[in-house]
């Protein structure tokens, strides 16, 4: 055997033993999804302050027959159902083939009657309300950790205004009023201006000993005393 055969015969030999490369496992196809189903209809139960016709002559073009069905929808009808004052309770679906049926618990929204404003308060009670954002006929959270939060927004945000109008330990309650079962709720706010306070000037070109004494080094300078501690220093 030639040295020219040996030479090719060892290369087949080490080609065929020689590991081959491993090639780069392609990653999995994404699972396909799944064929959305149809609309085939809908129910309508729960509190219903209209006439189930009334409420489906408005609904029908939301769901129409045929039409699928999809998260995305289904917040869309969420956002529609408030804009009617309805809340969704309760969504059930009964899928057959590929269409679905549903049945939308609906409960009104709390609508607010009226705002009243009380207490020992100069200001007129329609000044306060137009500083609120829970009026007549806005909707009021059912939920009653929302409620709190809604109703404490309203209270700082009063409690804010009447401080920038110098009522600075003014304190303020507001708080919702509901029969059991009624989708009503009274809105009450109840004001308290705290302590009266006198305001004074005083010349100090006139009363230097006064501008010596407080530390007076720029004019106006604003200086609040308790009445009775200032009484007890002279």
């Amino acid at each position: 055997m030639t040295r020219a055969r040996r030479l090719a015969l060892t290369a087949c030999l080490l080609g065929i033993a020689a590991p081959r490369p491993a090639r780069a496992q392609e990653p999995a196809p994404a699972p396909a999804e799944p064929p959305a189903l149809a609309i085939a209809g809908y129910t309508l139960t729960g509190e219903l302050s209209e006439s189930v016709a009334s409420l489906r002559r408005v609904l029908d073009a939301q769901l129409a027959a045929g039409e699928a069905w999809s998260p995305v929808r289904k917040a869309e009808l969420v956002k529609f159902l408030a804009r009617l004052q309805y809340r969704l309770v309760k969504l059930e679906t009964r899928v057959e083939r590929r269409t679905i049926h549903l049945t939308l618990e609906l409960a009104p929204f709390t609508l607010i009657r009226r705002v009243t404003v009380d207490g020992n308060w100069p200001v007129l009670g329609e000044d306060v309300v137009r500083r609120m954002t829970l009026r007549a006929g806005t909707a009021l959270p059912d939920d009653p950790a929302e409620r709190i939060a809604q109703l404490d927004k309203e209270r700082d945000r009063l409690t804010s205004f009447l401080y920038r109008q110098g009522y600075f330990e003014a304190r303020v309650v507001v708080a919702a009023e509901q029969a059991p079962g009624s989708h009503e709720a009274i809105i009450r706010v109840k004001l308290a201006k705290g302590p009266s306070y006198t305001i004074g000037k005083v010349d100090v070109d006139e009363h230097q000993d006064l501008a010596s004494k407080f530390g007076i080094r720029a004019i106006p300078t604003l200086l609040l005393f308790n009445l009775p501690a200032l009484e007890r220093s002279h």
